[in-house]
């Protein structure tokens, strides 16, 4: 009897081993399956981010052309000057240049007059703003016949 008590103390012994192996297996396996519910949750919100991203994007560009396109209109009204010493008053060289044109330019048809920075060191350009913008095209047009130069305007 006494072997037959001690094969049963070994068989609960060993039941209760597998019983912690199928339980340590199973509760591996619940974790496993959360895990692939996370990575699942997970996957999907990447793909939401990438459309939201993707969108943004085309977004993005569609506000940068409309800035250039915005930024190019109120550009219609400008004019640039080049090769006019820096020491010349801009507003008073803009003027010489509509006398010497026969197409006056008074103070009123100037928004804003001023030089900019150019890549050459030392340089500067003229930017002129006119009020209206056939005035601007006006001096252009005659600008263009006549191939203007400084000694022309007296600034040489």
């Amino acid at each position: 009897m006494k072997a037959l008590e001690d094969f049963k103390r070994e068989m609960r012994t060993e039941l209760r081993s597998v019983k912690d192996s199928v339980k340590f297996c199973s509760d591996t396996c619940d974790e496993t399956k959360a895990i692939g519910a996370g990575l699942k949750a997970l996957r999907q919100e990447i793909a939401h981010l990438l459309e939201a991203n993707e969108a943004l994007q085309d977004e993005n560009k569609r506000l940068t052309r409309r800035v250039d396109e915005l930024e190019q209109y109120t550009r219609l009204n400008n004019l640039e000057i080049k090769g006019i010493s820096s020491d010349e008053d801009p507003v008073d060289v803009v003027k010489k240049i509509g006398d010497v044109l026969k197409e006056p330019v008074s103070s009123h048809d100037i928004d804003t007059c001023h030089r900019i920075l150019t890549r050459k060191p030392g340089e500067t350009n003229i930017v002129v703003r006119f009020v209206r913008r056939d005035k601007r095209h006006a001096l252009l047009a005659k600008a263009r016949k006549q191939k203007l130069t400084t000694k022309q305007l007296g600034l040489s």
